[in-house]
């Protein structure tokens, strides 16, 4: 159970913006991803069986909408309506009438909106975490869909002209679909390397998952080499290679020899290279897509490793231009701005942590310009920013002029750049934590402001 827990947790961790906390106002409806979306009455969701990441939601009053992945939003898919497909049981035809952020500019829209799909649902059919599955009709198999964009099949698929790597527009935790190149990682004989999750074991491969991190995909060849890649959807060659060797109690030692495009540039190869794993195979347990399932010793789960590296924030790389569909390996950022609570001020800096509201913090500028975060584990950035002046003695007048992602969604503008507000500060005095603090008029600590 416990370890349920800590997997739901990283996966909500990874989906919803998992450094600054987002104010808790009142009317605060920020719309899920798809992976975390619950269900309202009369609502479906189920998982393609040809593309395992994405999620078809179905609704009562006969639309649907339809996430590539689990950690888009429904509403940056596509949507449209849904219709029983007459003389044929348990099948639906789609037919979409919109498309959002993730398929714009990569796709064009008639390879959408005039693609109607028959859709057959498993209500009797479940994988091994109880979610029903749904398949496309016989017609549409071995073609391209909206479903799976990034399948390989699609030679005569209309991209948009000159869709390179997806620009991340306005927000930048849903991944855009992975527009097409026409020359990118072809073998010898001409014919494209497919995707780790639509790969075809040959004569004795095995492809294993880790019950800890399914998203990664691990390749047993017989002639004792490995391939792994942490994600999916990124193909073999660009991910982690070297050999294997099988150890009594099927168990298998892992030994990276080289790295691929996926990590370079992200990890250090001495730290990686010869950086030996045990995992132990579960013969008779399989995930939803057929793969074998491994785990890693107990002393490795949820720590980050090279099979494992969920506790890493995604590195923004130029270099995604030159390779758009395989993602690189997550990594720690170094150059980024610090949370509040780790805030250095300059000598001129004056920063204050409310009375009625310890974990907010005030940072007073020599320009006279201020930011204001409510919880001092966002960055000031993230908060409220604006001018103050010192109206008397102590007496600090804020005036807001913008304000970042933690209040988005959950105040209106409004309710923010026209509300100014007079602070007292108490310089040279500190509380127990050694810091300078500040004072709110009692007005403002019975009601909602953007201070509290």
């Amino acid at each position: 159970t416990e370890k349920v827990e800590k997997v739901q947790e990283l996966e909500e961790v990874a989906g919803e913006e998992p450094t600054s906390p987002k104010f808790q106002g009142s009317r605060s409806k920020r719309e899920k991803r798809a992976a975390s979306y619950r269900l309202e009455e009369g609502e479906e969701l189920f998982y393609p069986e040809n593309h395992c990441v994405g999620i078809l939601l179905i609704r009562p009053d006969g639309t649907f909408a339809y996430a590539h992945e689990g950690s888009v939003k429904f509403s940056e898919g596509v949507s449209g309506n849904w219709s029983r497909t007459a003389g044929m049981e348990d099948a639906i035809d789609l037919l979409p009438t919109s498309f959002g952020h993730c398929y714009e500019d990569v796709v064009k829209e008639r390879n959408i909106t005039d693609m109607r799909l028959t859709i057959l649902l498993r209500r009797n059919q479940v994988d091994e975490n109880g979610r029903f599955l749904c398949a496309l009709s016989e017609e549409f198999r071995g073609r391209f869909t909206w479903i799976d964009p990034a399948s390989d099949v699609a030679s005569d698929t209309t991209w948009v002209q000159g869709a390179g790597a997806p620009e991340q527009l306005g927000e930048p935790a849903s991944p855009k679909v992975p527009s097409r190149r026409k020359q990118t990682a072809r073998s010898s004989i001409g014919r494209r390397e497919k995707r780790a999750y639509t790969y075809r074991a040959a004569q004795k491969e095995r492809v294993l998952c880790l019950e800890s991190y399914s998203t990664g995909s691990l390749l047993l060849r017989p002639n004792g080499q490995f391939s792994y890649v942490h994600d999916a959807s990124a193909r073999f060659s660009d991910g982690m290679q070297g050999t294997w060797t099988s150890l009594p109690s099927n168990r298998v030692e892992l030994e990276p020899t080289t790295i691929g495009w996926c990590y370079k540039g992200k990890l250090e190869e001495r730290n990686v290279l010869g950086n030996k794993i045990t995992i132990l195979i579960h013969e008779d347990r399989f995930d939803a897509s057929g793969r074998e399932v491994s785990v890693l010793p107990e002393e490795l789960q949820f720590v980050p490793n090279w099979l494992y590296p969920a506790d890493y924030d995604f590195g923004d790389d130029a270099s995604q231009e030159d390779e758009p569909m395989s993602p690189k390996i997550q990594v720690r950022k170094r150059e980024v701005e610090k949370r509040a609570c780790r805030y250095a001020p300059t000598s001129a800096e004056q920063l204050y942590s409310p009375v009625s509201r310890p974990s907010g913090m005030l940072l007073l500028r020599p320009d006279h310009s201020f930011a204001y975060v409510h919880d001092s584990q966002a960055r000031f950035s993230e908060g409220v920013q604006g001018k103050w002046r010192e109206e008397h003695d102590g007496e600090v007048e804020l005036r807001p002029g913008s304000f970042g992602w933690c209040y988005q969604e959950s105040f209106d503008e409004s309710e923010i750049l026209n509300s100014c507000h007079t602070v007292h500060i108490h310089r040279g005095q500190t509380n127990d934590q050694g810091k300078m603090f500040c004072s709110f008029p009692e007005e403002l600590t019975r009601r909602l402001s953007w201070l509290d």
